[in-house]
């Protein structure tokens, strides 16, 4: 089971204070979780949040990540850039590592891309759009045995 965190939510999920994103890091640390990443403008967003980079490190060390092939993440990128070149649809990585990895969970807070998240024209024919974890959606992470993911 595996969610990819979208950078504008790792300070709400990684933070030691509680909030409405603290179920996503229990699931991570200590249920059956992974942190699922990959592709060159994810890492460089990753750098950028260095507050962020222990941690993470962390969860690699004990094998609580799942890195989706970086060349099939870039590649992807580019091709939905060029499907979709509205200058509002700035997370083509996000939609990237997703369908990579078959990870079916996005955690987010960006109200914006979720239009972007849920048009199915971005996505394979058989490939399930993602469930989006926000403050306005908090699911019950130990009930959905579904949110599988593949290298």
């Amino acid at each position: 089971m595996c969610v990819v965190i979208d950078i504008n939510a790792l300070h709400l999920v990684f933070t030691n204070k509680p909030t409405e994103y603290s179920s996503i890091k229990e699931w991570i640390t200590v249920g059956k979780g992974r942190l699922v990443f990959g592709g060159t403008t994810y890492n460089n967003e990753l750098k950028k949040a260095n507050k962020y980079l222990i941690f993470f490190n962390q969860l690699k060390i004990a094998r609580r990540t799942v890195e989706a092939d970086i060349n099939k993440v870039d590649n992807l990128e580019k091709k939905l850039k060029e499907i979709k070149s509205e200058r509002n649809f700035d997370d083509p990585h996000i939609i990237a590592i997703l369908i990579v990895s078959n990870c079916k969970l996005l955690c987010t807070k960006d109200k914006k891309s979720l239009k972007y998240i849920k048009d199915k024209n971005l996505y394979p024919l058989d490939y399930e759009l993602p469930i989006v974890y926000s403050s306005e959606n908090k699911i019950d992470l130990s009930s959905k045995e579904y949110l599988s993911c593949h290298k």
